[in-house]
Order: structure tokens, then C-alpha cells, then sequence
């Protein structure tokens, strides 16, 4: 189930604009005696609060969800529930966009394997390199380390200089703040180690981390 059929199957009819869930107001007759004739009232998703623009009604998505539903909705469908399906709708936004915007898998030929001089001076093995994409520019003695949707969709990489601190993103912003570099390898796991370094992870790759 979507949040869309999630929120219609509660009586709230109305369509997924962007951000926003766009609908009549459910309490506007309540609240000033008359229906709302022109939807006046949205669901903000991402940030799960709602507000009709008309009656001046608003407050969180869960306390909607509740108004819309009563009390016994949580006995049925849990507020993690309900995150996840707004989760959804923020991850397909995304994918969406990141779609839009891949890039072809011919962008990466330009760099070659790391030489073994860098490899060695990381702490971590060829082996590693290879398994998760780490390339290398010869140009500029950097690091080039793909980022991808889900291991999917290429849509950019970061450079990373071997002697230097420096580091970008390619293409100017790719949104590399919204995917964590070899996540997918540990997206089952119970557990999450966080490190500051994508090349950090090769070296947990070699000593069995995961």
C-alpha cells in the first residue's frame, strides 16, 4: 500500500503533488460550517505536517492520520507504519530524480586501476579496489570513487586526492549527502559501521567486517 492509497482509503481524496498530498479539508465543515469547495489543504510529506491554507487547521500527520481514522487506527496500522510509507514516498522521489539524471556507465572509462603504491599506502588490498569500484585518475593522482543508487544508476563520483585533504563531487550537486558509498553491501546486516573515508571501507572489507 502507498501513502496515497493509505490516506484515500481513510476518506482524505485527493492526489500527490510533488511534496505535497493536495485535498479538501476534512474538517472544514466541522471547523467553519461549510465543505471545502476548493482544496485548501495539504499534507506536507517530507516534513509530515499539514495545514488547510483556508480554515488555518494543521498540525502533524499523525494526528491526522488519528483525526481521520480514530483512536483505533495504531490497533491496525503503527506510526512506524506510517513512516515507512512516507519513507516511500521520499526514496521514490529521489530514485526518481536520480534516474532522470544517471549517468552513462562510458563516464567512468577514463580512470584506470589504482596503482599499487596508493593501494598499499590506503591499507587495503587490489582485491577490495576492484570488488567496490575504487578507480584512479592519473591526471591528478586522485581517487575516483562512483556513486550509485542502490548499486544501480551511476550519477556521479567523488575525487579524492591521495596526498592531499581535497576532495569533489562530479557532477557539481550530485547529491551525495542523500547515499552512503557501499551501503547496499551491508543494507541486510544487523548492524552499521559509519567511517569518515569511502576508501575506510575497503580496508573493513579486507578484515572481515563485512
Amino acid at each position: 500500500m502507498s501513502l496515497v492509497s493509505f490516506l484515500q482509503s481513510l476518506g482524505l481524496d485527493g492526489s500527490l503533488q510533488g511534496d505535497e498530498y493536495v485535498a479538501p479539508c476534512p474538517a472544514h465543515k466541522e471547523r467553519t460550517g461549510k465543505p471545502d469547495g476548493n482544496p485548501s489543504f495539504s499534507v506536507n510529506i517530507e516534513k509530515q505536517v499539514f495545514q488547510c491554507f483556508s480554515c488555518g487547521w494543521r498540525g502533524t500527520l499523525a494526528s491526522l492520520v488519528t483525526y481521520l481514522g480514530g483512536a483505533s487506527w495504531t490497533e491496525e496500522f503503527s506510526e512506524s507504519d506510517l513512516r515507512g510509507l512516507i519513507n516511500d514516498v521520499v526514496v521514490n522521489r529521489y530514485l526518481r530524480k536520480a534516474i532522470d539524471h544517471s549517468l552513462p556507465e562510458s563516464s567512468l572509462s577514463v580512470f584506470v586501476d589504482p596503482p599499487q603504491s596508493a593501494v598499499d599506502d590506503r591499507g587495503f588490498s587490489r582485491e577490495a579496489a576492484q570488488e567496490m569500484e575504487i578507480l584512479w585518475d592519473h591526471r591528478t593522482d586522485s581517487w575516483i570513487l562512483p556513486i550509485r543508487l542502490n548499486n544501480g544508476p551511476l550519477i556521479g563520483w567523488q575525487v579524492k586526492e591521495h596526498r592531499g585533504r581535497r576532495f569533489r563531487n562530479f557532477p557539481t550537486g550530485v547529491p551525495k549527502s542523500e547515499s552512503l558509498f557501499w551501503f547496499n553491501a551491508v543494507s541486510s546486516s544487523e548492524y552499521v559501521v559509519v567511517v569518515e573515508s569511502p576508501l575506510d571501507t575497503a580496508v573493513l572489507r579486507d578484515h572481515g567486517v563485512f
